[in-house]
């Protein structure tokens, strides 16, 4: 069986290094090249073909989000999953909008960011994990069928428009605080309306809201 193709993608020797030594105690996995920036990272997807890229977010000279839509757009067959320290759902959001085909959080365990390169690389759906959910999380199978993407959230999830509202700030990353503050409402109701949308979209908690959202186009001309 051919082994997996992985391009690390890290400003720091060290954590490069670190992922090297890890992947590389899985048989089905080869790091085949490593880069330290988004520039490079372009580079030697171009050069070595890699099936999977394990990308930072903060890099010198062009950042991950960019660095993920250009290499969807050169070389679409290459899945890539980002890796960073930044657990924020709008994070998450951006990711999913550019391309990624997984979201790791840097303490997630070994295993685990071995399982997802592997579940990436077969094809499967989003895989996310973050402090709040630490095992891989898939999105919908299937997107909406077109007919029912131009449809209101409140008829798809039975979302009221203020829940609609709400759920577009989350997915922008927006705390209780700040959602309340930005609709005038209270952070106790602000707080409740999240709690519903996290119960009607059949989630575990607002990062899974969110990429649901996003992953669906729910939001799409809201």
């Amino acid at each position: 069986m051919d082994k997996i193709r992985v391009l690390l993608v890290d400003d720091h020797p060290v954590i490069r290094a670190g992922l090297t030594v890890t992947l590389t105690r899985d048989p089905a996995l080869e790091v085949v090249g490593e880069a330290g920036d988004g520039v490079e990272a372009l580079q030697m997807v171009a050069e070595l073909r890699p099936d999977v890229v394990l990308m930072d977010l903060r890099l010198p000279r062009l950042d991950g989000i960019e660095a993920i839509k250009q290499i969807k757009e050169t070389h679409p067959r290459t899945a890539v999953i980002v890796l960073t320290i930044y657990d924020h759902d709008a994070y998450v959001a951006r990711a999913i909008r550019a391309g990624a085909g997984g979201y790791l959080i840097k303490d997630a365990p070994a295993a685990l960011i071995r399982q997802t390169i592997k579940a990436v690389h077969r094809g499967e759906t989003f895989k996310v994990s973050t402090p709040d959910s630490r095992s891989p999380m898939a999105a919908p199978e299937t997107p909406l069928n077109p007919r029912y993407e131009a449809e209101p959230l409140s008829r798809l999830y039975s979302l009221t428009p203020r829940e609609t509202e709400v759920l577009a700030l989350l997915v922008e990353g927006f705390t209780n605080k700040a959602i309340a503050r930005g609709l005038y409402i209270s952070e106790v109701t602000a707080k409740k309306h999240v709690q519903s949308i996290i119960s009607k979209l059949d989630s575990c908690g607002r990062t899974e809201a969110a990429v649901k959202a996003v992953r669906a186009g729910l939001l799409a001309g809201c």
